[in-house]
């Protein structure tokens, strides 16, 4: 399977689209909505304009202002939710994610490359009393403290995975954290070898992940699961078992 393509990088030809979608952008990456000011500043626009903009966007449902005048994303913009699963996210991976959380009952993703980017595509709640929330679909920060995106760096052409690396610092997320630009690439080398990876506490402190390619050599994508680290200890062959062979199944077809 290829990567979904990378945007356009050409510049947007009408600009009153692209400074709507600028605000928009600027509000779904805000874990409270943003004030009119706020979007001002952020966007660098004149305060009538981006009125006028959110003006618009409210009318068509996107955004609505709430509590303390901060703009949030709106009941409107669920069709693009829906559709991002149907467009974005290829047939037979939505369905994989599923049922590696319904045999494991935890949290279970997919994860892709575009270029040298990582993204996290979908993402299946586990059915545990105490598992691990679901992280927000979009740009994967920090990949080389996670399964996925180790995987997927790993599994990468040299170019694209230097192109990464030399973009993102190797910042330490926590006590666990590979920091060595040395040693994540020997890491690197026994997960090409092992056909999968694993992060045990590095991105989050009492979470251990695993991730398997979904098809071999350069695959563009990984499927991921995360658990408690007690779970994960005590069940660590039966999901890496039930990942790879789900995994491998969809590599079959």
């Amino acid at each position: 399977m290829d990567a979904p393509p990378a945007p356009s990088a050409s510049k947007p030809r009408i600009q009153s689209v692209a400074r709507a979608l600028s605000l928009l952008d600027e509000i779904a990456h805000s874990p409270a909505g943003r004030t009119a000011q706020e979007l001002t500043q952020a966007v660098g626009l004149s305060r009538a304009t981006t009125y006028h903009l959110l003006h618009t966007l409210t009318g068509a449902g996107y955004v609505a202002r709430g509590s303390e005048h901060r703009y949030r994303l709106a009941i409107g913009i669920s069709p693009l939710v829906q559709a991002f699963e149907r467009h974005v996210l290829p047939d037979d991976l939505l369905p994989l994610a599923r049922a590696l959380a319904a045999r494991t009952g935890e949290s279970a993703y997919v994860a892709a490359r575009q270029g040298s980017e990582l993204v996290l595509l979908c993402s299946v709640p586990g059915h545990h009393q105490v598992a691990v929330a679901n992280s927000p679909l979009g740009p994967i920060d920090n990949g080389h403290a996670r399964a996925s995106g180790k995987l997927l760096l790993a599994l990468a052409p040299e170019d694209a995975r230097e192109r990464y690396l030399a973009a993102h610092p190797l910042a330490r997320v926590t006590r666990a954290t590979v920091t060595s630009r040395a040693a994540l690439l020997r890491e690197f080398d026994d997960i090409r070898a092992a056909g999968h990876a694993f992060d045990a506490e590095e991105f989050h402190e009492g979470v251990c992940c695993l991730a398997a390619p979904l098809g071999r050599g350069g695959t563009a994508y990984a499927l991921a699961m995360s658990a408690p680290r007690e779970r994960y200890e005590a069940l660590h062959v039966e999901y890496l078992t039930t990942l790879l062979a789900l995994a491998g199944g969809s590599s079959a077809r």
